[in-house]
């Protein structure tokens, strides 16, 4: 039996999707779309990605203990979120406004929380910080 791990060859953000596909045989497309629907219909999906995400070692850091292989995949999520939002500024000359409408939006999302959705808190939440970091964190790099 193979063991669960990530490739980073492999990988659209984290791996866990193409590491779950490989280990059970499934096509990732498959894997991914399970996750979406967890993702949007409570918000199961996003957590349970972040902790497998933190949980699966890479390929090569199978043999490392539990505690460095958290560590080493921590500091890659960061590397990745960084990454991804690198790519976002190159993408559009508009990052406020992406920003704002995502603030926008989870904001949104937020009050509904209370009766209106269905949706998750991670990604209400998630939204709010993702559009929060991008205003504050490049206000001054106009």
């Amino acid at each position: 039996m193979t063991t669960l791990t990530r490739n980073r060859e492999t990988r659209t953000i984290s791996g866990v999707c193409s590491g779950l596909a490989r280990y059970i045989a499934i096509d990732v497309t498959w894997v991914r779309l399970a996750f979406i629907l967890l993702s949007l219909a409570s918000g199961l999906g996003t957590a349970l990605y972040v902790v497998l995400a933190v949980l699966i070692p890479f390929e090569e850091d199978v043999s490392l203990p539990l505690g460095e292989i958290v560590k080493n995949n921590l500091n890659d999520i960061v590397e990745t979120v960084e990454r991804m939002f690198e790519q976002l500024y190159e993408a559009t000359g508009q990052n406020r406004l992406v920003a704002l409408l995502l603030i926008l939006m989870g904001a949104f999302l937020l009050m509904s929380q209370f009766g209106w959705l269905g949706y998750g808190w991670v990604i209400v939440t998630s939204m709010i910080l993702i559009g929060g970091f991008i205003i504050f964190r490049r206000g001054n790099n106009k």
